[in-house]
């Protein structure tokens, strides 16, 4: 008896002692998480190129599924056929990061895949699925892989894909994906937003040098500001610029 209950009490001591572990590591990868995507967050609001904001997300995901290779890339708003991928590698403490060209229209059509699913996934078994014919002779070897899109407003505008864990992936990997294609789909749209921007600015600032009338801003010291091609010609006699001169000093003259 005595030799059963000591047989019990340490698969009682073992079970305990993993399922602590277990906790332990969820909760670590937990805080981690919310860690990367505070900073994640910082780098939005510090208005971080789309370019430094693709290396950061594969960087902090591939850290957290503990995978080695992942693609992060947007669709063009102009041209929606057009996707512009990132890709990233880590081996050990070394990282690969590079903007790529996809040649393959294979490849591609499984990147437009993950975009019209509008929803993550993962597959663990690769090398069983179908999926594994669509890849180009050479390509790097998937074993396993996880997606997801980057929507806003019920529109995929981009996506990330991470593979080759050395683990399977699970829910809790599409939790933590999840999040960070929310936050990539702001980056996305906020490139948009200020490429739209300068496209307006562009626009705007033709108009405003190439009217025939005399154009010109000033403060309310009256100090010039900015003027245009038609107000500059008329005062071309002024040496120096004129938009370092007072509007009465330069109506005077």
């Amino acid at each position: 008896v005595l030799g059963i209950l000591s047989i019990m009490i340490v698969l009682f001591v073992f079970l305990l002692r993993k399922q602590v572990k277990v906790k332990t590591a969820d909760l670590q990868r937990e805080t981690y998480l919310n860690y990367y995507i505070a900073d994640l967050s910082r780098k939005l609001l510090a208005d971080v190129s789309i370019d430094n904001i693709s290396k950061v997300v594969l960087d902090y995901l591939t850290d957290l599924t503990s995978s080695v290779n992942g693609l992060a890339g947007y669709v063009d708003k102009n041209n929606p056929g057009i996707l512009t991928p990132y890709y990233f590698e880590r081996s050990g403490e070394d990282v690969v990061f590079k903007k790529i060209t996809l040649k393959s229209d294979k490849i591609i059509s499984i990147m437009f895949s993950v975009l019209e699913k509008k929803e993550p996934a993962f597959i663990n078994d690769f090398l069983e699925n179908p999926l594994i014919n669509d890849l180009p002779q050479g390509h790097l070897e998937i074993r396993n892989f996880i997606s997801s899109p980057a929507i806003i407003g019920g529109e995929a505008v981009g996506f990330i894909l991470l593979a080759n864990s050395t683990r399977k992936y699970g829910n809790a990997d599409i939790n933590i994906i999840d999040n960070f294609s929310s936050q990539y789909a702001l980056a996305i749209q906020r490139m948009w937003f200020e490429h739209e921007l300068v496209e307006s600015e562009k626009k705007y600032r033709d108009m405003f040098d190439n009217v025939a009338d005399m154009l010109y801003i000033y403060d309310l010291n009256g100090n010039i500001l900015d003027a245009n091609k038609s107000f500059i010609k008329m005062f071309s006699y002024i040496t120096g610029d004129i938009r370092r001169l007072n509007i009465i000093e330069v109506l005077s003259e």
